[in-house]
């Protein structure tokens, strides 16, 4: 198997299970384990992968044989690696926990799924704009899940949730632009090499705008004000994929 491959395999199983699954019942327990099966699978390919890293360093593709900076640029690295292993580790104990319970929505190993196929796609992406992309569709699946069972307190916790969250959205998206602005470049390596030769003032101010974005979208001090009303009013699996990446 190549690399390219080998890259793409950790966020496209998942992908392309979850638009599967969508067709059918979620309730029913074999579409639960299905989905636990492709979480299994993503996570053997993690290992894989992790396998090659440790033995070739880090490793990057292109995907689709577009040239550089066209297409999506994914690159792997021991750390990128380990935290979309234990991602996978935490997304799959709480689905598989949630099926032994009894799932209640036809679309829950769905949008778990695309947690899992964002998470892996940030973590091995080369590309800051790309970044973004995966963060975004796994915070979607995210907001649909903060409101799981449909009572009303899970209900407003899902939209605290999501108005915090897309707010971040639009200030991580400004910090992108404003990178790519002064660099030049989406690409992460490219994006490092030339921030050295740039004002320490404005890489400074846009590293300011990026990181407020995060201590947003993850609750960081000080923006942590919407935390405990989602993570108490979650379901206990939800609340465990969304604090365990």
């Amino acid at each position: 198997m190549t690399n390219g491959v080998l890259l793409v395999l950790p966020a496209g199983i998942p992908w392309v299970l979850a638009a599967l699954l969508t067709f059918l019942d979620g309730r029913r327990r074999w579409v639960g384990l299905l989905g636990a099966a492709g979480l299994a699978a993503s996570l053997a390919s993690l290992v894989w992968l992790a396998i090659v890293v440790l033995r070739e360093g880090t490793v990057e593709t292109v995907a689709g044989g577009w040239p550089e900076g066209v297409g999506i640029t994914l690159r792997a690295d021991a750390l990128g690696v380990t935290f979309a292993a234990v991602s996978v580790v935490v997304v799959l104990a709480s689905l598989l926990y949630e099926v032994a319970l009894g799932v209640r929505w036809r679309a829950f190993p769905p949008l778990v799924l695309l947690v899992a196929a964002g998470l892996n796609g940030l973590f091995l992406t080369g590309d800051a704009f790309n970044f973004y992309v995966f963060f975004e569709i796994s915070m979607t699946a995210a907001f649909v899940l903060a409101g799981y069972r449909e009572e009303d307190y899970q209900v407003r916790a899902a939209f605290l949730f999501a108005v915090v969250n897309l707010l971040g959205s639009v200030v991580f998206l400004i910090g992108i632009a404003a990178l790519y602005s002064i660099t030049g470049s989406l690409d992460m390596a490219t994006i490092a090499s030339r921030t050295d030769a740039l004002d320490p003032g404005s890489v400074i101010v846009v590293a300011a705008v990026i990181f407020s974005a995060f201590c947003l979208k993850l609750g960081l001090f000080p923006f942590h004000f919407w935390l405990p009303a989602v993570y108490v009013g979650s379901h206990p699996p939800v609340a465990a994929i969304l604090s365990g990446p």
